[in-house]
């Protein structure tokens, strides 16, 4: 009889194997180089920035309140 620890192992073996088939059969990276970042999603992460405006409750006053927050 297989433990449950077991089953899982092999259930993630199986889905280890499926992945590294698709990585060879798409010629893809193990690795994706992090710094890679399509053009579309900056277009789309820049246009979002433009829009966006802090709610007031976190806009500061520019001056000291007085009160020291705790750590």
């Amino acid at each position: 009889m297989t433990s449950h620890a077991d089953y899982l192992a092999g259930l993630l073996n199986d889905i280890e194997f499926e992945i590294n088939v698709l990585r060879n059969d798409f010629a893809l990276p193990y690795h994706a180089v992090s710094e890679a970042v399509p053009d579309w999603v900056k277009a789309d992460a820049e246009a979002e920035d433009a829009d966006f405006q802090l709610p007031e409750h976190l806009r500061g006053t520019g001056q000291d309140s007085g009160e020291e927050g705790v750590l």
